[in-house]
This record gives C-alpha cells, sequence and structure tokens, in this order.
C-alpha cells in the first residue's frame, strides 16, 4: 500500500476528526463556525490539489469525499439554524441567551463522530481500494 495512493483520505480523515475534537474542546458558537470554515476550506483545497494529481479513482469517489466535506459544513452550522428556528418559534425551546450557551457546550460533547469516522473510512476507503484493485481506474477530468 504505497501512501501516495491514500495521502488525501488519510488527511481528509484526519481533518474530519480533529475538527469534531477540536468542537468537544471548545464548544462555542464562534468555534463550531470557525471551525467548520477552516476544515472546509482546507479539505476543499487538498480536494483541488488531489483532483489535479488524479488521485480519484472514479466519479463516485470524488463524490464520497466530497461528502464529507458537505458533512462537516453542515455539522457546523447545524446549531445556529437550530437556534434560528427557535428564535423564530418553528422550534420549541428557550431563547435566551444562557440556555443557547449550555446548548452550544453540549451540542458535540459526545464521541458520536467516531462511528461518522469508522463509516467513512471503511464506505469511501473500500470503495478506493477496491476500484484500484480492479484495476478500472477512470481518471476524474479537471
Amino acid at each position: 500500500m504505497a501512501i501516495h495512493r491514500w495521502y488525501f483520505s488519510i488527511l481528509q480523515l484526519l481533518v474530519y476528526s480533529g475538527t469534531f475534537v477540536y468542537w468537544k474542546w471548545f464548544p462555542s458558537r464562534v468555534a463550531f463556525v470557525a471551525g467548520g470554515i477552516v476544515s472546509v476550506s482546507l479539505m476543499s483545497l487538498l480536494l483541488i490539489f488531489a483532483a489535479r494529481r488524479r488521485y480519484f479513482v472514479n466519479r463516485v469517489d470524488l463524490c464520497l469525499h466530497v461528502l464529507v466535506i458537505v458533512d462537516i459544513g453542515l455539522e457546523s452550522l447545524m446549531y445556529e439554524v437550530l437556534r434560528f428556528a427557535v428564535v423564530m418559534r418553528w422550534l420549541p425551546g428557550d431563547e435566551s441567551v444562557g440556555a443557547f450557551d449550555e446548548t452550544a457546550a453540549r451540542f458535540h460533547n459526545n464521541d458520536n463522530f467516531v462511528m461518522c469516522s469508522i463509516f467513512f473510512a471503511v464506505v469511501i476507503g473500500g470503495h478506493h481500494w477496491f476500484r484500484r484493485g480492479a484495476g478500472a481506474i477512470q481518471a476524474v477530468s479537471e
């Protein structure tokens, strides 16, 4: 297993997991949004770099990696979306600042991201390995 065949997937997995650990250590509204922006930007730049180097074996491989980036983006905005829904009274809840600060502290204060990381690694890694091993490489054009 040559590292050049797996560098982007490994880096993406590390950034994905690192983002959730950051959110767990620094649970605040600003950290959720800032961490999401930094992670999505970094992974997007790495994705462009990897695509130019013909890293992806086919469009499905590319789309699966994009899905990870979309997941981080949605996760980083979810707290703000839920807060907005309560303020607009679309969802029940206490709209006081203290209640939202407490909610923000618990929003990503769990280890559920580990299962998502494992799922992404198995599905994306399995597809990437199978397609490379089958010799069915269809380089994604720029």
